[in-house]
């Protein structure tokens, strides 16, 4: 009787890649995808921005073990569904819009690549990619994982935008009168910019600055 051995599939030694760069609370990092010819994801590559510390260095393992798994047919699905929504430290608001808190490095970067390589249909089984994904975040939250800093910064966001909903205009806005003498035109100070984006606001509801690039 013959030995089953498992097939390795090899990425070529010319192969494309994607690399997106992500704030996980205060650490920042970059994730590289190699990508076979059909465009699947082969490898991944994970460098934190402070190199030689013991949360890079475990990063770095654990990317080398995920590549392994793709290459020798684990499917994407599977490594999402599992990795996905796994809580530790570090945690927090996050610089993407589509993800708006991460419970873990390893949440987001599963969580990501989910968003960025299955189907919607996939997307759906797994549980990501929708705003029941950040309720499960919040509902969560009573594992002590995430701060409830962080998780009260989310809901005040969505609140947020459930009020900008109701009290939406049902008709066109009125434009403001001209400046006068006596109403004159706001300052400089009274027109500065508020936070329009999600992640924004979470980072301002939570007491952080927004990354700024």
């Amino acid at each position: 009787m013959s030995e089953m051995r498992p097939n390795r599939r090899r990425l070529a030694d010319e192969r494309q890649s994607i690399t997106h760069r992500f704030n996980v609370g205060k650490y920042k990092g970059y994730l590289t995808v190699g990508l076979y010819e059909d465009g699947t994801p082969g490898e991944i590559f994970i460098l934190m921005a402070k190199e030689g510390t013991m949360i890079s260095g475990l990063m770095d393992a654990f990317a080398t073990a995920i590549s392994m798994s793709l290459q020798y047919g684990v499917p994407l699905s599977v490594l999402v569904n599992k990795f996905s929504h796994m809580r530790f430290e570090p945690s927090g608001a996050t610089n993407n819009p589509n993800i708006r808190i991460a419970s873990s490095i390893v949440d987001y970067v599963f969580r990501w690549m989910g968003m960025r390589f299955l189907s919607e249909d996939d997307q759906s089984k797994v549980g990501i990619g929708s705003e029941d994904d950040v309720q499960y975040m919040i509902d969560g939250n009573s594992s002590g994982s995430l701060s409830d800093q962080i998780a009260s910064a989310v809901k005040e966001a969505i609140d947020e935008d459930k009020e900008a909903e109701r009290s939406a205009p049902t008709s066109a806005p009125v434009p403001a009168p001209a400046p006068t003498a006596k109403n004159p035109a706001p300052s400089v100070a009274s027109q500065q910019k508020e936070p329009t984006s999600l992640s924004e606001r979470i980072a301002r509801n939570a007491g952080q600055a927004p990354d700024q690039q």
